[in-house]
């Protein structure tokens, strides 16, 4: 069995000015500093063997609030970045709201569909985080990881994991920032103790 802690980044920029941050690696917000801290507190009595972590900024950040009070590996892997945005990488929300109204609209209600010019769409980001997901999982039986990623990526890795197809994504929460999913790996299946806890 492996315990996974699936959390979502700090709040950073851009969270803070609505941007579609994509790959976009702004820095981390003085809230999102305090965010850090209130995580290491939360997971300071918490069992952690090994910590993953997106590369971005944002999630590297995040990650150190496990290390903080647990001296453990933190290992870093591309594969759990967030969704590559193409076009609309560091567009604030807003006017891509005005500009582009039915493909914003699906981004948010039919994601199975979406995707703009130079993006990633939902299931190859599915395709390329979901066996990093897995080979942490096996790789770790018998221990707690701490998993760092990202919105969307998160929202992927929950649809997979648990088995929920991306035409029903709306089940699924979006994260909050520092956010905790816990997962259950166990004879070859996933299960979710919560998620979106904050």
């Amino acid at each position: 069995m492996t315990e996974i802690y699936l959390i979502r980044h700090t709040q950073a920029e851009g969270n803070l000015y609505r941007m579609m941050q994509g790959h976009w690696d702004g820095g981390v917000t003085p809230l999102g500093r305090k965010q850090i801290d209130a995580l290491a507190e939360r997971m300071r009595s918490e069992k952690v063997d090994i910590v993953y972590s997106s590369d971005m900024y944002r999630t590297k950040a995040t990650a150190e609030a496990i290390t903080r009070y647990h001296h453990i590996p933190l290992m870093i892997d591309s594969r759990l970045r967030e969704i590559n945005m193409g076009s609309w990488e560091a567009k604030f929300f807003g006017n891509v709201c005005h500009q582009f109204p039915e493909k914003a609209q699906q981004f948010l209600s039919c994601p199975q569909f979406w995707q703009v010019e130079g993006s990633e769409n939902y299931e190859q980001v599915s395709n390329r985080a979901y066996p990093a997901l897995l080979e942490i999982a096996k790789a770790n039986d018998g221990k707690a990881t701490a998993v760092v990623s990202h919105g969307v990526t998160i929202r992927c890795l929950l649809s997979s994991a648990l088995n929920i197809p991306l035409e029903r994504l709306e089940e699924l929460p979006i994260c909050k920032n520092t956010s905790i999913s816990k997962l259950i790996y166990e004879n070859g299946n996933f299960k979710a103790e919560y998620i979106n806890d904050f």
